[in-house]
């Protein structure tokens, strides 16, 4: 992985440098120098297995974000489903509550209970 030249090409390590600020040998002896950087950090054992081990993580993270945004959106379902319950129960409820207060006002008979 180039990651090093890739970087400062793109100013994250050396600043935000408008590439059109610079002249073209800079550009030339910059892309050069990181081009021959990373070949040569790339023979490094120590700078491959880091640079293998974070392509590892970026995986994971990406593998997570998607778990994430799936557990997310299913959260989201359940809570409609736990409202539209509630509602139900809600409702029921009142109206057994409305019932009860019509028996004991005598308007309606004593014999019927709501479900």
């Amino acid at each position: 992985m180039k990651r090093a030249g890739i970087l400062r090409m793109r100013g994250i390590l050396t600043g935000k440098e408008d590439a059109m600020d610079k002249e073209i040998s800079e550009i030339l002896v910059e892309y050069g120098t990181n081009e021959r950087l990373d070949r040569i950090a790339q023979k490094d054992l120590g700078y491959m297995e880091i640079s293998e081990e974070l392509d590892r993580m970026l995986q994971e993270k990406e593998t997570l974000s998607l778990k994430l945004g799936e557990t997310e959106e299913r959260i989201s379902s359940l809570y409609g489903e736990m409202m539209a319950c509630y509602t139900k129960i809600a409702y029921r409820q009142g109206m057994k509550d409305s019932g009860e207060i019509l028996k004991k006002c005598g308007i309606m008979p004593c014999g019927r209970e709501l479900q």
